[in-house]
């Protein structure tokens, strides 16, 4: 299906174009058999995956943190999401900020802002 995620989704979304007809939307017999291959491993490696689930309980507070700090910090959000907190609220500016972070962003955002740096003294 491809290398990386975003060939991944290109391939099955040129697949369901493809093949569908008729205003039935459908997939090709290969590409669906590759996808239901990919499911069932995302499901089975990934998302069942103990030490993935052990990790799952850690995301609420992540998310809050990062939201208590936004909204505390409007300037420090992304030009495009100052205008909307301007627009509309800081509120809905800091949720579509944190909503559309990925996973390993949303980490390193909070490694950068709470959590203390190594630092070296040269005597």
């Amino acid at each position: 299906l491809g290398a990386t995620k975003s060939a991944r989704i290109s391939t099955l979304i040129h697949a369901v174009i493809d093949s569908s007809r008729d205003g039935e939307i459908r997939m090709d017999p290969e590409t669906e058999k590759l996808f239901g291959q990919l499911h069932r491993f995302m499901f089975e490696q990934v998302y069942k995956n103990p030490v993935a689930k052990s990790e799952e309980a850690k995301v609420p507070y992540l998310i809050e943190r990062l939201y208590q700090y936004f909204i505390r910090h409007v300037e420090k959000l992304p030009h495009q999401m100052q205008l909307i907190a301007e627009r509309e609220d800081a509120d809905r500016a800091v949720a579509d900020y944190i909503a559309g972070m990925t996973d390993p962003f949303a980490v390193r955002m909070f490694e950068s802002l709470f959590i203390p740096k190594f630092w070296n003294i040269n005597l």
